[in-house]
């Protein structure tokens, strides 16, 4: 009996057939999962969020102590609206004395409209803004048709709105003495 076949006919088989019916809760609930799942993401990466962190260094020089960082990163393709409000309304309470931008600046068509929407502001509130690339921002640097070496247009103007590409090390003044 092992290893036979028994042949039904399509009545046969219907009358076996298990119907399973599709529920809609079924359906609806992992569609609505999902767009509350892309819905926290867009609204998390459009978000501007200020975390404060607080560190010591035993080997900082006194002159920098209680010296504040600003730190932003992922600007991408984020718009700050007229004279920057959008940031004015996060940091209005917000103390720093330098402003550090590090990396994905720019968006990833080339435009640079939201950093420097954050360059101008930062330099109406008087604050130095240095900043570094990541790996998704286009290159600061190229070779003219004259075969010169130069920065890129996006950081000519982000050098001409104040910003300096940190690149090599910078000394930042902090009290009464210039430290490294």
């Amino acid at each position: 009996m092992r290893g036979m076949k028994i042949r039904m006919t399509r009545e046969t088989k219907r009358l076996f057939k298990v119907k399973r019916k599709l529920s809609p809760l079924a359906v609806i609930l992992p569609l609505l999962l999902v767009l509350l799942a892309v819905c926290s993401v867009v609204y998390d990466n459009s978000r501007i969020r200020l975390d404060e962190q607080t560190f010591s260094m035993p080997t900082l020089p006194k002159a920098l102590d209680g010296y504040s960082i600003l730190q932003i990163s992922d600007i991408r393709s984020k718009q700050f609206g007229q004279d920057g409000a959008a940031l004015d309304e996060v940091l209005k309470n917000t103390s720093y004395d330098v402003v550090v931008m590090t990396g994905d600046l720019v968006a990833p068509d080339n435009d640079a409209t939201g950093f420097y929407q954050a360059l101008d502001y930062f330099a109406a509130q008087g604050k130095p803004v240095y900043y570094i690339t990541g790996e998704d921002d286009p290159e600061i640097t190229e070779i003219a048709e004259d075969g010169s070496f130069g920065l890129t247009q996006w950081a000519r103007t982000a050098q001409q709105k104040g910003a300096v590409l940190l690149d090599i090390p910078v000394q930042l003044a902090g009290g009464d003495s210039d430290t490294a």
